[in-house]
């Protein structure tokens, strides 16, 4: 589709409009940059410019105006998981090239997305926190944050995404060992409901906001407060040890492991379960959670870096013919945490090689406010040679760098 005009009314046949000398599409492999020119000349010799003024995709796509040259918005093409506007894999666009005399031409122009049958792990959007740069807004685990209350049977219920949650005044006003609770839920009949449960750590994850402070629930649960929840799992223990077990506090968000015997409080769920989602393998100087689609640097980066430090470390690097990289978000981080005493751990696969660094903390992206971002503590076990995993998030000073030992740079999906 071309079309040729003049932006005042004093077109004639002595003055023609300039003409385009390059291809009005492409193939590209996908996750590479766009680095076309497109090319046209005007019939007296004079320069031209260029714009973008159409097309479902004119947005994705940039144009130089002096040289023609190409590029995507801020983005690189994913076959697997195309972003163009009708999912196709064809970016279109309208480009539009005018002369010293306001001739113009227009042409419509194609970018076709192409397989890399090599790419070892297609890039996945799997689950958002809402948050990598800037104030969590996201839902955790699995949805957007987005929250709807419902009453059936004359009680209240919070929806979110897969899952429904109790909102009852026991959830707050009721404390139990590890064991009564795990009984609670399994007998609750809630709602018309009898297939409440208790959470795992991942699903109880869900009910965060990290943007907050204070209460940690969001606002739309009538029937909060900042206290220290049982999850439905067991510490991982290699000892046999099987005496404490995970919960998670909403007045800091840490994910603590308690003995069974002692008393907090539970929020049954319902609904879709959030399911084991491990499944490593390693190539070479890279591990792939095959389950997420990201990909893991299969070595840290050493050295204490403040937050802001680590984030560009990561940003900047070039790694295995990879140049995407990124610091790993809060849930990110919580993905590679084992479910049961037999799972292979993600650090038997990447051991620390200096025996000096068997501990230690790192950055995640996340931010708690101006000041602070989370982290999470990672302690060698040396009787096993496997690292146990006792990890929780708190705040530290984004300007702090003496504990920030063992930063580990992602790519791929989004959690």
């Amino acid at each position: 589709n071309e079309s040729n005009g003049l932006d005042d009314s004093n077109i004639t046949e002595s003055n023609p409009v300039p003409i385009f000398k390059s291809q009005n599409s492409i193939q590209l492999q996908e996750n590479s940059e766009l680095a076309f020119t497109v090319l046209s000349e005007a019939v007296d010799g004079s320069s031209v410019t260029y714009a973008i003024i159409g097309g479902d995709d004119q947005h994705k796509i940039t144009i130089d105006p002096q040289n023609g040259q190409l590029s995507f918005s801020d983005f690189w093409p994913d076959f697997d998981y195309p972003s163009d506007d009708d999912k196709n894999n064809i970016y279109e666009i309208l480009i539009k090239v005018t002369d010293n005399q306001n001739y113009f031409n227009t042409q419509d122009f194609n970018i076709t997305i192409t397989d890399d049958e090599n790419d070892l792990v297609p890039t996945k959007i799997v689950w958002k926190t809402g948050q990598d740069d800037g104030s969590i807004e996201g839902l955790p685990f699995g949805h957007e944050r987005n929250f709807a209350a419902i009453t059936e049977n004359g009680e209240r219920m919070i929806v979110a995404g897969n899952r429904m949650w109790e909102d009852s005044l026991h959830s707050i006003n009721s404390t139990m060992n590890f064991d009564t609770a795990q009984g609670y839920c399994a007998g609750l009949n809630y709602g018309g409901h009898g297939d409440w449960r208790t959470p795992n750590r991942q699903e109880l994850a869900e009910m965060i906001n990290y943007g907050k402070t204070g209460i940690m629930f969001d606002d739309i649960f009538e029937n909060k407060k900042a206290a220290t929840y049982w999850t439905s799992q067991e510490k991982l223990s290699h000892t046999g040890n099987d005496s404490f077990a995970w919960s998670i506090s909403f007045a800091d968000t840490i994910w603590r492991t308690p003995n069974k015997n002692d008393a907090y409080n539970v929020r049954c769920v319902r609904g879709a379960e959030i399911s084991d989602h491990h499944d490593f393998s390693v190539d070479s100087d890279i591990v792939i959670d095959n389950k997420t689609g990201i990909m893991w640097q299969n070595a840290q980066f050493i050295g204490g870096k403040t937050w802001q430090e680590a984030k560009d470390h990561c940003k900047n690097l070039v790694f295995q013919a990879y140049s995407d990289w990124r610091l790993p978000n809060v849930n990110e981080l919580l993905a590679i945490m084992p479910y049961d005493n037999n799972e292979i751990l993600f650090e038997d696969l990447s051991p620390i090689q200096s025996p000096n660094l068997d501990s230690g903390h790192s950055w995640s992206s996340t931010e708690a406010d101006d000041i602070y971002a989370y982290y999470n503590i990672n302690d060698w076990d040396e009787a096993t040679n496997r690292d146990s995993l006792f990890m929780m998030y708190w705040e530290y000073p984004k300007s702090d760098d003496g504990n920030m030992m063992l930063n580990r740079c992602i790519r791929g999906g989004r959690l």
